[in-house]
C-alpha cells in the first residue's frame, strides 16, 4: 500500500528531480519525514505506522542497492530475541524461524508488528526497560500472559510457565473443536451464528 501512495512516491520523486538526491537517499529522506510526521500525532495507531514506514523503505533501499527484494531475517530457533524495535518483516521471518519469544525495548501495542505477534502466537513483551547486554545467553523466560521476563527462572517458576502454556493449548484447542462443530438449532436444523 505504500508503494501506492502518492505522498510517499511523489516526495521521492520530487527529492530525486528538483533536489538531484539518488533514488536511496531520497527514499531514506522520505521516509524519515513521513516518520516524524506520525510520531508526532497523538494516537497511538497512527504513530505505530511509523515502523512500516521504515519496514517498507528498508526494503525499497536493499533493492535499490543489492537488488535483492528481501531483507534477510538471521535464523533462529529456541530462543528468545531482543531488540529496541521490531518491524513487520522482520516478525513474519522470525516467526517463521519458530522463536521461543520477542522482547521489544521500545514498542506500540497496536502495531502491525505487535498483531503479528499475537497472530503468529508468538509470546512478547514490550516496553521494557534496557536489558543489559551482560544477560545475553543467560537462561530466560518470557510470560506473554503477564508481560513479564524472567532471567534465569527457578523450577517453580518454570513449572508454573509451562502449566500456563499447557492450559492456553487447551483452551485454544477447545476453541478450534467448537468452530468446527456445526450450529444446529433444538429441531437439528442448521444455524448460521456469528459472533
Amino acid at each position: 500500500m505504500m508503494l501506492h501512495d502518492s505522498d510517499y512516491v511523489n516526495t521521492i520523486i520530487r527529492l530525486i528531480r528538483r533536489e538531484n538526491y539518488s533514488a536511496e537517499h531520497a527514499v531514506y529522506k522520505t521516509a524519515n519525514k513521513f516518520i516524524d510526521f506520525f510520531m508526532g500525532m497523538d494516537d497511538e495507531i497512527m504513530r505505530s505506522k511509523s515502523s512500516d514506514i521504515i519496514d517498507i523503505s528498508c526494503h525499497i533501499i536493499k533493492y535499490l542497492t543489492t537488488g535483492q527484494r528481501f531483507i534477510e531475517v538471521p535464523k533462529f530457533s529456541d530462543a528468545i530475541i531482543i531488540s529496541n524495535v521490531f518491524i513487520p518483516s522482520q516478525v513474519i521471518g522470525l516467526g517463521i524461524a519458530s522463536v521461543n519469544a520477542l522482547v521489544v525495548v521500545s514498542g506500540m501495542k497496536k502495531s502491525h508488528a505487535s498483531f503479528l505477534t499475537r497472530k503468529l502466537e508468538i509470546p512478547s513483551v514490550i516496553n521494557v526497560c534496557e536489558i543489559d547486554r551482560e544477560m545475553e545467553g543467560m537462561f530466560a523466560a518470557v510470560d506473554g500472559f503477564s508481560g513479564e521476563i524472567i532471567i534465569e527462572p527457578d523450577e517453580e517458576t518454570i513449572s508454573l510457565l509451562n502449566s500456563r502454556q499447557k492450559r492456553y493449548t487447551q483452551v485454544k484447542s477447545a476453541m478450534n473443536d467448537a468452530v468446527s462443530k456445526k450450529a444446529l438449532n433444538e429441531n437439528k436444523q442448521k444455524v448460521k451464528l456469528i459472533a
